[in-house]
């Protein structure tokens, strides 16, 4: 589970969690989403009702073993984006070796970026460190001008280093960086 990166859970049949990562423990010290008695508790209860009827039909149902979309969304109150809870049906990958585990739980925070290092941008694409930056940047959400001026470069250098970005990544525009890195790596580390 701590391979993953990010919070996820191991549950039985009846949800209850059996383990449960670093990640995991950490994002359940919180106030919009905690365990108690094994399960998930949300701070809106009806969010945690919907959770454990999803759950219960997802692992005892046939079908894929991963669900394509989130089984629920957990809103917060100190951040703009809810969690996004998606699960992961263990009996289909092994019966043996996962035992009394049915599923992986995993908790994906919106609010954090979900792309390469900069460094790891440098080593896998060839990249230059300032080039480096600047796609993480942008793939933060940040605008080619205010990656510009947090480097401290000219908006014309953003752009030329932008273009050879695009010509080593073998992308034409922004918003096909972006998708290209969210779907690369765990969190941005600048």
């Amino acid at each position: 589970l701590d391979l993953l990166e990010m919070p996820a859970t191991c549950v039985d049949e009846c949800g209850c969690m059996l383990k449960m990562n670093q990640e995991a423990e950490r994002l359940f010290q919180g106030a919009d989403v905690t365990s108690r008695h094994g399960k998930v508790v949300c701070s809106d209860r009806a969010v945690g009702q919907d959770l454990d009827r999803k759950l219960s039909q997802f692992v005892t149902a046939g079908g894929p073993a991963v669900s394509c979309t989130p089984l629920v969304s957990i809103p917060r109150a100190d951040q703009p984006h809810p969690l996004l809870v998606s699960a992961l049906r263990l009996d289909c990958v092994s019966k043996d070796i996962f035992g009394r585990y049915k599923a992986i739980l995993t908790f994906t925070d919106l609010d954090k970026s979900a792309t390469l290092s900069a460094d790891d941008l440098c080593r896998l694409f060839h990249l230059t460190s300032a080039e480096a930056r600047l796609a993480v940047g942008l793939a933060s959400g940040k605008s080619l001008d205010a990656v510009a001026k947090e480097s401290s470069i000219k908006k014309h250098t953003a752009r030329h280093e932008l273009k050879s970005v695009f010509s080593k990544l073998s992308v034409h525009r922004q918003s096909e960086l972006v998708g290209l890195l969210s779907r690369c790596g765990p969190r941005a580390k600048i």
